[in-house]
């Protein structure tokens, strides 16, 4: 007997028996098949679930399995590893009706394509496509067998000439099953099969009845040993893409399918280069030694025993580059497009920000801004042992990586922290190596790791990475410094400077122990270090000299360094030196999310330990905790505090207060990165200037003033204008401290000159 099931969506399953005109047996022993109806089935790679008992099943009217001749089986005639399949363009309408040229005819291994051929669903550029298969099924045991399929859309099955799987133009994915009686050996098995326009799911089952099916593969299946009749004569051709240092891109196109052996002679060496897999198509990288001019030679053979041998091709490939160990050198740029170039660096290794002890949100330790950037690692890849490495390139957001001058990675996209991942064999010895990424907004990481022989999963080290020093002009390098910020400690100075060279560099000062020295071993055109034990209440000269990879150092570069302290000529000075506050200080709470607010004196500075906060959607009108002298008043002239950001909180000042509802105030927030002044008028807020790209350190303490003249308002930080407006609303007023959600807010002095 054999039957004929298609499942319908895991609700409905017919079975029964199918017929041939008049209900009469084929003379193979087989019933021939007529249309069947199917729906969607379960998107599946294994075979369909039993059928629940509740199921209703359409009589078996057939004739008992005992009646059925089995089909006999042939003893040769093919050979086994897989079946041929032609693929052509375009969806056929029916199976007997096939374009008549293939764009790919290759030997097909196995028949589960959608889980062993990565390119199938690819195939014809994702555009719909026809395959025909052909060659034979091999059991080794007679017996009752179970074929089935899953299949998107079209399939026909043929076993020695008589259909015995049909289904055309479904429209969905659907599952068949039939039973077969086969004899032992081998036999001619011929498929067709359409992809729909959304997928291309085509897997074939099989197995003695009353055992698990499981995907034929290349033992159970054969091609002719015999040329077929409508095979043309070999005829093929090699295009060969430009010779990097290990490689050369070769693309094969043939009219039959081919393997493909590859010689290449580079001196008094002969490497050997095979693709095994038969196909009309073929492209592959054909290995290659640096430095080296290579006569590469390939031959075609198909699978009938005809071979040609094509033109030899002359490769040259460059010379590895002489790399320094220690790191890539980074190429960081403003704008996500590589716009503008603000430094370069070795990194060794690509660990960033953690290697610099900075948070994600951070700049990455180069003054590109924590937004809106991009960088290019380059260099090269120093393989200890020959052998398969993994390479693993994670960013946040887009990335991309090559190996060799080849691009194995890539993900250019904005996302969230994610990797790019390549298996490459690889040789000992150095090979060059880039990577991108760009930073969108949000968090931004990258990180370059490895896996290989003996070798766990961990970022590549720095004297696994290299880079080409650059070439000296002789001129001495020019150094400029500045300061970054101070803090926590107030006695601690964090400084940069940048060179119009990569360097490195030697800060000495004299420090309250004595004359103190850092040196960084990092090459880069911009550097930092952190000077600690820098005298109170004075100026130190900080002293910092350049050095190029080759020793040529720089006139020495100096930089006074001044910490904050209240000007000698201040009309109002407030230390916060006493045991509790003078009376004129006030506290004043505004913020309603949450309204704690917990001003105290600390060692001569006042501590804001609360989180206030709250009443604002727009930013600059939230509201928090603010410190009053309502009986301090300023009109002309500057005011000035030395404030501690403790977290990425608000913090800044406010003047010409009229009453707790009218005021100015000038507001620093890291967290959201942006500097805002408001003009307050009961309680309505007006922005008069921002910078929403101000990012102030955390932890690190500030002067900020605001210098006033007449109906003019300046914002300098630490030295640095921020911006200015005009406006006469409040001509004069008292003045106050502010902290928005801060913890760890601290002031060590409040003051104001003529």
């Amino acid at each position: 007997m054999r039957r004929f099931m298609v499942v319908l969506s895991g609700l409905l399953i017919l079975t029964g028996s199918i017929h041939c005109a008049e209900e009469t047996k084929c003379a193979c022993g087989l019933t021939d098949t007529g249309p069947t109806d199917a729906a969607t089935p379960p998107d599946t790679n294994v075979p369909p679930a039993d059928i629940p008992d509740s199921q209703e099943e359409v009589a078996d009217t057939s004739t008992p399995d005992a009646a059925v001749t089995p089909l006999p089986g042939q003893p040769d005639g093919y050979t086994p590893g897989g079946m041929m399949a032609r693929y052509f363009d375009g969806a056929a309408p029916n199976a007997d009706e096939l374009p008549e040229t293939p764009f790919l005819w290759r030997m097909e291994p196995e028949l589960s394509l959608t889980k062993t051929q990565g390119d199938f669903a690819t195939l014809n550029d994702g555009k719909l496509f026809t395959t025909h298969l052909e060659g034979a099924l091999y059991v080794a045991e007679a017996g009752s067998y179970t074929m089935m399929v899953t299949v998107s859309d079209s399939v026909r099955v043929k076993i020695h000439g008589q259909t015995v799987l049909d289904m055309w133009k479904a429209g969905e994915q659907l599952t068949l099953e039939t039973t077969l009686a086969l004899e032992a050996g081998w036999h001619p098995l011929d498929i067709v099969y359409a992809r729909d326009p959304f997928r291309a799911h085509l897997q074939i089952w099989f197995a003695l009845e009353g055992e698990l099916v499981q995907p034929l593969a290349s033992e159970a299946l054969g091609f002719s040993q015999e040329l077929p009749a409508d095979a043309p004569e070999l005829t093929g051709e090699a295009t060969f893409g430009d010779a990097y240092f290990y490689h050369a891109a070769v693309s094969v196109n043939a009219n039959v399918p081919v393997k493909v052996n590859g010689v290449v002679t580079q001196g008094a060496s002969e490497t050997t280069h095979t693709e095994s897999l038969y196909s009309s198509v073929h492209a592959f990288n054909l290995p290659l030694q640096p430095d080296n001019t290579a006569e590469a030679t390939l031959t075609l053979e198909d699978l009938w025993g005809r071979s040609m041998t094509l033109p030899a091709q002359t490769l040259t490939t460059d010379a590895i580059p002489s790399y320094t160990a220690g790191g890539l050198l980074g190429t960081y740029h403003d704008g996500m497009a590589f716009d503008t170039v603000v430094g370069q660096r070795v990194d060794g290794p690509v660990n960033i920000p953690f290697q610099y002890g900075l948070g994600t949100t951070s700049d990455m330790g180069m003054p590109n801004g924590i937004d809106n950037f991009s960088i290019r690692w380059e260099g090269g890849l120093l393989v200890p042992s020959t052998g398969t490495y993994t390479l693993y390139f994670g960013t946040d957001d887009g990335q991309r990586l090559w190996v060799d001058g080849e691009l194995v990675g890539d993900m250019w996209v904005n996302h969230a922290p994610a990797y790019v991942a390549a298996t490459l064999y690889l040789a000992e010895g150095w090979h060059p190596i880039a990577a991108e990424m760009y930073e969108a907004s949000g968090g931004a990481q990258a990180v370059l790791e490895w896996d290989g022989p003996d070798t766990i999963r961990q970022v590549i080290p720095g004297q696994n990475l290299g880079f080409v020093a650059p070439i000296e002009d002789g001129n001495l390098p020019i150094v400029t410094p500045s300061i970054q910020f101070v803090g926590p400690e107030k006695d601690t100075v964090h400084v940069m400077w940048s060179s119009d060279k990569m360097t490195t560099a030697t800060a000495e000062w004299m420090g309250s122990e004595g004359l103190e020295s850092v040196t960084t071993t990092t090459l880069a055109t911009v550097g930092s270090a952190t000077l600690k034990g820098v005298p109170p209440a004075a100026t130190t000269a900080v002293t910092i000299t350049a050095a190029t990879a080759t020793g040529v150092l720089s006139n020495p570069a100096t930089l006074d360094v001044a910490l904050a302290e209240p000007p000698a000529n201040a009309t109002f000075v407030e230390l916060f030196d006493g045991e509790e506050f003078e009376p004129e200080w006030t506290v004043v709470t505004q913020g309603k999310t949450d309204p704690t607010a917990s001003w105290a004196l600390n060692n001569g500075d006042v501590v804001e330990n609360g989180n206030a906060h709250g009443n604002g959607a727009l930013g600059y009108d939230t509201l928090g905790t603010f410190l009053w002298a309502p009986n301090t008043t300023f009109s002309q002239g500057t005011l000035m505090a030395h404030i501690y950001s403790g977290d990425a909180d608000g913090f800044g000042l406010m003047w010409g207060i009229q009453g707790e509802e009218t005021y100015y105030r000038f507001t620093l927030r890291y967290e959201q990165s942006f500097a805002h002044l408001v003009r307050v008028d009961n309680g309505v807020f007006t922005l008069l200037a921002e910078d929403p790209d101000y990012m102030p350190p955390q932890k690190a303490w500030y002067l900020i003033e605001v210098q006033r003249n007449g109906d003019e308002h300046s914002i300098v930080v630490d030295g640095e204008t921020i911006m200015t407006v005009t406006d006469d609303t409040h001509s004069g007023g008292s003045v106050a401290i502010y902290s928005w959600g801060m913890t760890n807010y601290r002031t060590d002095f409040v003051a104001i000159t003529p």
